[in-house]
């Protein structure tokens, strides 16, 4: 029996919880040292054990020994509201949770009923006199603020309990309304900014505000993180991201900034309508629009005229943890000897009266056997957390890095603690220099006149992996959404099976007689060495090979024995002919 998302999330921010409390911390380091003095000490530990809570010990306990319990599951649903005051017409000098306020209204509409973990507010016109203990939400964190310190602006962001959020002041800038929070969801490092930019400003103040955020992003980059979010109300006034931008306050430079960096800007409607006008000013950029789901907006909260604007962040990944491939050393090939080989093989055997099964099956058991006996290769494993730049060196450097780093905590001799921080400084020397060699070889790839569309491409799917979104969007049958690509797929095959398959004859039918319309037959299919030799002489040897593993490079550099082969077997007649489509299907590599 399964639980629901809900059911698992509840239980995980239960353990956060009791974990949290004071008593229960110092309980938890208590069992910790018990645990490893168990081995030690075994039964003698028995009569303090038993003084302790039962239910807490062997709760906290069994997560402990676990190890893989995550903290935020995910996937997490985040929103911005543009408040306009968190707290109009409310009396400061009261507490404010005795009074009605927005922050009512937040509660009911954004926690209860659409139970969003982040909460990003912006003009919350608060100042530095509100304690955050008078903020408090019931279920998050105290809320994360940077105020103005005067009417209008200022920022303030609501995370969840269970939630690991740290807020980098580090990557603020004096002269913007911006707070940068750092969230680790499902392994993978998030950094969240919200922002608010007042409206009114000249061109001089765009054109630093513009530089001002460019700088900000730099010190995000640095950081490198798996997903960059950043959310809040630009004041922008224009109709629509991908429209006009010439009547907007920033005109084409936030677009065109935002574009430069390959960043997607997600709001693609309206979030703030009135009588007289609609403007897109709430936005959500990222970098990993892949990871971006249900992106949409709920109406405007009490007598706001601002929408909610919300989105889901959603790691899928179907790939598996690890990927063996194999690799052909065709440079490192005898080919005399192959092509001797080839030439001398039986292909004799290949009798009138075998089928055509017998024949292919004949034929790719000489082929295998030679690239196996001939053709040296090598097998390697690429993981799906390695980054694109590491090597088998690179890991065998980490690795003893990390034995070192062990040795160190158990033994704490200084002459360790040297040892491990000369290896520490090599492997990071290592990676940077590894890091360096991959973006230089991928930026002199997109400079290279002569790279081709397979390559580009190839370039950007390294460059971006799945922070892309797939060129096919969801595709919705009926009531039914299909978001995944496995859902897409099968989707796809469900309905072109649907298109090919004939519907039922209906009772009493029959096809028509079908009669021939000349005498004459195919009997023999006729060739010569000059055609095969033809035909095989313009294969592209740089072209990858089909699912038979057979490459083109092996195919022209056994030119004269592959063209013996097929003159062999040229006396086969008609039930040949099957043989020849398969084998020019391999030439296409399509087989």
């Amino acid at each position: 029996m399964g639980i629901n998302l809900d059911q698992y999330r509840s239980a995980i921010g239960g353990f956060n919880n009791f974990i949290k409390s004071k008593e229960n911390m110092i309980l938890i380091k208590l069992m910790k040292i018990l645990t490893e003095l168990a081995k030690y000490f075994g039964r003698l530990l028995i009569p303090i054990l038993l003084i302790l809570p039962y239910k807490a010990f062997v709760l906290a306990l069994l997560l402990l020994r676990c190890g893989d319990v995550e903290s935020n599951p995910g996937p997490l649903r985040f929103c911005h509201l543009n408040a306009r005051s968190l707290l109009s017409d409310v009396d400061l000098n009261q507490h404010i949770q005795h009074q009605y306020s927005l922050l009512d209204e937040i509660y009911e509409t954004l926690v209860y009923r659409s139970d969003f973990d982040i909460i990003a507010i912006s003009e919350t016109w608060l100042k530095d006199n509100v304690p955050d203990t008078e903020l408090d939400l019931n279920g998050y964190q105290l809320p994360f603020c940077r105020h103005r310190g005067s009417r209008g602006g200022g920022v303030m962001v609501y995370v969840k309990d269970e939630i690991v959020a740290i807020e980098r002041p580090d990557l603020n800038l004096p002269n913007v309304e911006m707070l940068w929070l750092e969230i680790k969801v499902q392994k993978k490092k998030i950094m969240f900014g919200t922002f608010y930019r007042a409206p009114g400003m000249t061109a001089l103040e765009v054109d630093d505000y513009i530089l001002l955020i460019d700088q900000t992003f730099d010190k995000v980059l640095n950081e490198n993180p798996d997903m960059i979010i950043c959310i809040g109300d630009f004041n922008d006034k224009c109709m629509s991201w991908d429209g006009d931008h010439s009547e907007s306050e920033m005109g084409y430079k936030f677009y065109n900034g935002i574009n430069d960096r390959n960043f997607f800007q997600m709001v693609d409607e309206p979030t703030r309508v009135t009588e007289n006008c609609s403007s897109l000013l709430d936005l959500i950029t990222t970098d990993s629009p892949g990871y971006l789901d249900n992106v949409s907006k709920l109406p405007p909260l009490s007598d706001l005229d601002h929408c909610v604007i919300y989105a889901t962040i959603n790691f899928v990944d179907f790939t598996p943890s690890k990927i063996y491939k194999e690799v052909w050393l065709y440079n490192r090939a005898d080919w005399d000897t192959i092509n001797r080989v080839l030439y001398t093989a039986p292909w004799h055997m290949f009798g009138n009266n075998d089928s055509i099964d017998e024949i292919l099956e004949l034929y790719y058991d000489i082929i295998y056997r030679v690239i196996d006996d001939f053709i040296p290769r090598r097998e390697f494993t690429q993981r799906k957390k390695d980054k694109p730049w590491m090597t088998g060196h690179l890991r065998h450097s980490i690795s003893i890095r990390n034995r070192m780093n062990g040795v160190y905590k158990k033994t704490l001799k200084p002459e360790h603690k040297v040892l491990r921080n000369e290896v520490r400084a090599i492997v990071k020397r290592e990676i940077r220099v590894a890091i360096t060699r991959y973006n230089e070889g991928l930026k002199n790839d997109l400079g290279d006149k002569t790279t081709n569309i397979k390559r580009f491409w190839s370039i950007m799917k390294k460059l971006y992996g799945a922070k892309m979104k797939s060129g096919v969007p969801t595709l919705i049958s009926g009531n039914q959404y299909h978001s995944t690509d496995v859902e897409k797929a099968e989707h796809f095959a469900n309905y072109f099976a649907d298109q090919c398959s004939l519907p039922d004859p209906p009772d009493g039918f029959a096809l028509p007689p079908m009669h021939y319309l000349t005498n004459e037959r195919l009997s023999d299919v006729y060739f010569d060495t000059a055609e095969v030799w033809d035909i095989m002489r313009k294969l592209n040897p740089g072209k990858s090979s089909g699912p038979d593993k057979i490459s083109y490079r092996f195919l022209k550099e056994c030119l004269f024995s592959q063209c013996c082969q097929i003159l062999i077997l040229r006396d086969h007649t008609f039930q040949i002919i099957k043989f020849f489509v398969a084998f020019s299907l391999l030439l296409r590599g399509k087989s």
